[in-house]
């Protein structure tokens, strides 16, 4: 989830280092939403668009500072920055995470 008050610089840049690693986003199924004033939006992580025909009001998310936020499969939040973050950093983390890793286990 990014949150952020508009589509900004940084929202566009975050996207866009997302987007560079879209197989490895999509083979950790992962969503991206970003969340704005305006209300809440998924991302195309194959084209870094913003489809704002699934935009709902409020995800619950405050939007008046620019933040990354990693949302786990069971809601909670397991990372926070109000920095660009590398994907790999994001991957990482995930790649620790106990459901992660009995996946990667199953698969080989």
């Amino acid at each position: 989830m990014i949150s952020s008050p508009e589509t900004s610089r940084l929202t566009k840049d975050q996207i866009k280092k997302f987007t560079s690693a879209k197989d490895a986003f999509l083979e950790r199924k992962l969503l991206l939403f970003i969340q704005t004033k305006k209300g809440c939006s998924q991302v195309n992580i194959e084209t870094g668009d913003i489809n704002s025909d699934l935009t709902i009001t409020n995800a619950g998310i405050d939007p008046s500072k620019f933040k990354i936020q990693l949302i786990g499969l069971d809601g909670t939040t397991k990372f926070i920055s109000q920095d660009l973050v590398s994907p790999e950093a994001i991957f990482n983390r995930i790649d620790q995470m106990p459901m992660r890793r009995s996946e990667i286990r199953k698969k080989n």
